[in-house]
């Protein structure tokens, strides 16, 4: 998965390896964060489950020098279809 995110530009780091402890840290984090952590704004659409998704998909990618907008993945309560 992170060497398809490499080869289509939504992330810059180049070892498979490293992106997989980077996404596993942060879901280990993203999972224990208290439900009322400011951290998880919840969308109106995604609820509690939602914000947890969206923070970790936004963080991993900033992490590993992407963003969200190369990617399909629908953010923020989006549908895929929605844009």
């Amino acid at each position: 998965m992170f060497a398809r995110l490499r080869d289509t530009g939504a992330i810059a780091a180049a070892d498979p390896a490293w992106c997989r402890q980077v996404f596993l840290a942060l879901l280990h984090e993203v999972n224990d964060l208290p439900v009322d952590s400011p951290s998880l704004p919840f969308s109106a659409n995604g609820g509690e489950t939602g914000a947890r998704v969206d923070l970790l998909v936004r963080t991993t990618l900033g992490a590993l020098g992407g963003s969200h907008a190369g990617t399909a993945l629908p953010l923020d309560g989006e549908r895929a279809s929605d844009g």
